[in-house]
């Protein structure tokens, strides 16, 4: 069983944290332009991060605020999120050391 496989059985489905916002937003018919107006943030940091972008602890309050949505849930989904990615880095790099 690959890391990603085990990772995905331990946590589920692991997804950037700006996928739970685009459902969300989709959800609430709104618009990242109606949505960045709320946070108070620029367009396009909300839009980077939808994209893929960094969640920071700071922006987690932020996101609480408007969505009503604790800031524990932001930094977790970022969290696992990362992990996941390191995870799938390591295993890459391994299979290229036991390629050579």
């Amino acid at each position: 069983m690959s890391i990603k496989q085990k990772e995905e059985n331990q946590l589920g489905i692991v997804f950037p944290p700006g996928d739970f916002i685009a459902e969300w937003l989709e959800d609430q018919n709104m618009t990242v332009k109606e949505f960045a107006r709320l946070c108070n943030k620029p367009e396009k940091e909300i839009q980077e991060i939808i994209d893929g972008g960094y969640v920071s602890p700071s922006m987690a309050i932020t996101l609480e605020k408007v969505t009503k949505m604790p800031a524990r849930l932001w930094n977790e989904l970022q969290n696992t999120f990362d992990s996941y990615i390191r995870r799938l880095a390591k295993e890459k790099e391994r299979e290229l050391m036991l390629a050579e």
